[in-house]
């Protein structure tokens, strides 16, 4: 089962997606089924993580209402305006350097999930615009898959982590490298020395932090849809792809995840806790055939305007378009490169 949220012509409101793309309005669905008053009100009002917060008593209303034949006789369909993010989230954690292709350039790392935090201001909807500005400097996609949760997850093992993703959808986690060089620190700490009671010793330390890199306005293109976990959708064994104005740039599987869902899930709630709506971006396809065997890093997407589409099976496809704000001239393509992918 997919479910969106969209503008329709009374503004947003949450939408069951049919095999054939058709947009049925999930609030007539609920109100069919006889569901509370508060929860048909809060789908008509586009608030899919309030369906998703009581999902357990509204799912089998909508499953039920949805098995009619032909449901487009029945229910209101929605000929949307513009798609939002399908969530509104409290939190969008994003799990670091998360693939297995990135094996080989791993000098140090954590034996654990590694994660940060994207802000939700960078989301945008599908169709929406990813706006750049000379500041930022080269920008590149990011393709990843992405869980939605479905109910309040604390200190979770894996079985009780996998139980409350609600479903998967796509992100694309754009980046600034620019803006990730320019807030690099290089610098000298004083951590106590275990060796010495009451001693310190003086440590060098790099760091870098993503509060421009990450989540710079529009960073955040995330749906279109929000597609229901069940027996014929894997969240660890899909196929995701991206392409740049047409051209394939990375073409990869979720099985390429050093951490699963459940496995990424559970290691941020011992240290956040997770409600109803908030996404956790699983990482980076890396695993890419592409014909110019090219790094990801490389595709600049400064030299837009353009077309960035990320498909992810069994979810469909997030399309976002690219804007120039500010520029006075496009930059130059990248010279081609002979380098392995990173």
């Amino acid at each position: 089962m997919k479910l969106a949220t969209v503008v329709g012509g009374t503004g947003p409101v949450v939408v069951l997606q049919q095999d054939d793309d058709v947009l049925v309005d999930v609030g007539s669905l609920l109100e069919h089924g006889g569901a509370p008053a508060e929860h048909v009100t809060a789908a008509r009002r586009g608030d899919l993580v309030h369906v998703i917060e009581h999902w357990p008593r509204l799912g089998a209303l909508v499953e039920r209402a949805a098995r009619l034949d032909p449901v487009v006789a029945q229910f209101p369909v929605v000929d949307p305006v513009g798609w939002l993010p399908p969530v509104r989230p409290s939190k969008i954690a994003c799990v670091a350097l998360n693939n297995r292709a990135m094996d080989a350039d791993r000098i140090s790392a954590p034996d654990h999930p590694a994660f940060f935090l994207k802000s939700p201001a960078s989301l945008i909807g599908h169709g929406e615009a990813i706006v750049l500005r000379p500041d930022y400097g080269l920008v590149h996609p990011e393709p990843e898959l992405a869980v939605v949760i479905g109910r309040r997850v604390k200190d979770a093992d894996n079985a009780t982590a996998r139980a409350a993703i609600f479903g998967v959808t796509i992100l694309n986690d754009v980046t600034s490298v620019g803006m990730r060089v320019e807030d690099h620190f290089h610098f000298r700490f004083a951590m106590p020395d275990d060796g010495a009671e009451g001693g310190f010793r003086v440590v060098e330390h790099h760091t870098t932090y993503a509060g421009r890199y990450k989540s710079a306005d529009t960073f955040g293109p995330l749906g279109p849809v929000v597609a229901t976990v069940g027996d014929r959708l894997d969240p660890d064994d899909l196929a995701i792809s991206c392409t740049v104005d047409g051209e394939t740039v990375q073409d990869d599987r979720t099985s390429s995840y050093r951490y699963r869902a459940a496995d990424a899930v559970a290691f941020i709630s011992r240290y956040q806790t997770l409600l109803p709506g908030d996404v956790v971006s699983l990482g980076t396809a890396i695993g890419s055939r592409n014909d110019r065997n090219r790094p990801l890093s490389s595709v600049d997407l400064r030299r837009g305007p353009g077309r960035v589409a990320v498909t992810i099976e069994g979810i469909g496809t997030l399309v976002s378009s690219v804007e120039l704000e500010g520029f006075d001239t496009v930059p130059a393509p990248p010279a081609e490169q002979s380098t392995p992918r990173r």
